[in-house]
C-alpha cells in the first residue's frame, strides 16, 4: 500500500511551544537588563536628588522581567528536554509501529477541559491532547488532526508518544505538513 507521511514530528513544529517561550524569556530578560542599567544609572546620577521615590518604573521594568524569565525558563526546558527525549528514541531506533484503523473512544472538545482524543489502532490506545507541550502529535481531530474513526494509519510511537503518522495516499484526509 502507498503511504504518505503526514505528520514527523522532526519535521513538524506547530506547538506554541519553545519558540514563544523563548521569545519571552529573551524579552524578559532584555527587559531586566534594561531595568538594571536604568536603574544604576539613575542611582549614581549625583545630580539627581530624585531618590528612590521616583524610581518606581524601574521596578516595574525589573519586575516583568524576572516575572516573565521565571514563568518562560521551565517551558522552554520542558520542550527542550522533550524533543531531546523524542530525538534520541528516534535515532537509537526504540521507536514502535502500529499500523490498521484507527477507532476513537473519546473526542478532546476545541477548547479543551476534558481529556484529550483517546484512539485505538489494533489494540494500542493512545491520548491526543492539544493542550500539553510536546513535539510529538498533538492535532486533536477538534484541531484538525487526521487520526479520525475509520482512517488507516501507520503510527511511529515511543513511550505512548506519536512520532510519526503515515496514511494510505489515495485516502488522504489531512494536509501533508512534512518537508522534504
Amino acid at each position: 500500500m502507498d503511504m504518505i507521511t503526514v505528520f514527523d514530528f522532526r519535521y513538524d513544529y506547530d506547538v506554541p511551544d519553545g519558540g514563544v517561550f523563548i521569545f519571552i524569556m529573551v524579552a524578559s530578560a532584555v527587559a531586566l537588563l534594561v531595568g538594571l542599567i536604568y536603574l544604576f544609572l539613575r542611582l549614581t546620577n549625583r545630580k539627581s536628588t530624585l531618590g528612590w521615590t521616583y524610581c518606581k518604573e524601574d521596578f516595574y521594568v525589573l519586575f516583568f522581567g524576572v516575572a516573565g524569565c521565571l514563568i518562560s525558563t521551565p517551558f522552554v526546558l520542558i520542550d527542550r528536554h522533550n524533543a531531546n527525549q523524542l530525538c534520541e528514541a528516534y535515532e537509537q531506533n526504540r521507536i514502535q509501529t502500529v499500523e490498521g484503523v484507527v477507532k476513537v473512544e473519546h473526542k478532546q472538545p476545541e477548547t479543551g477541559h476534558d481529556e484529550g482524543d483517546i484512539i485505538c489502532v489494533d489494540g494500542k490506545r493512545f491520548e491526543i491532547d492539544y493542550f500539553v507541550l510536546t513535539r510529538a502529535y498533538r492535532q486533536t481531530i477538534a484541531h484538525g488532526g487526521v487520526l479520525k474513526d475509520g482512517q488507516y494509519a501507520k503510527i511511529y510511537y515511543y513511550d505512548g508518544q506519536i512520532l510519526r503518522i503515515d496514511i494510505p495516499k489515495n485516502n488522504q484526509s489531512g494536509k501533508t505538513n512534512v518537508q522534504h
